[in-house]
């Protein structure tokens, strides 16, 4: 049974991917960057689809679990 937040996520999994990986980490998330721990930490990424943002912060210094929830699409 797929839960209703993702229902037709897998589907339309690689043009979402596509247009998520088209805006950078730094675009989405510049302007809250100071706000980020600047020491090493333990972070969750939910929703993490191709790891867009997982892979930065995991380069930044971070311990990342990156959670996808759908089998298809998730990150490898």
């Amino acid at each position: 049974m797929t839960p209703r937040g993702i229902a037709g996520y897998a589907e339309a999994a690689d043009t979402l991917a596509r247009q998520y990986e088209s805006v950078s980490f730094g675009e989405v998330h510049g302007e809250v960057l100071h706000l980020f721990p600047k020491r090493p930490s333990h972070v969750t990424d939910v929703g993490a689809g191709t790891g867009r943002d997982a892979a930065p912060l995991a380069a930044l210094g971070h311990r990342v679990v990156a959670v996808e929830p759908t089998a298809q699409h998730g990150c490898t």
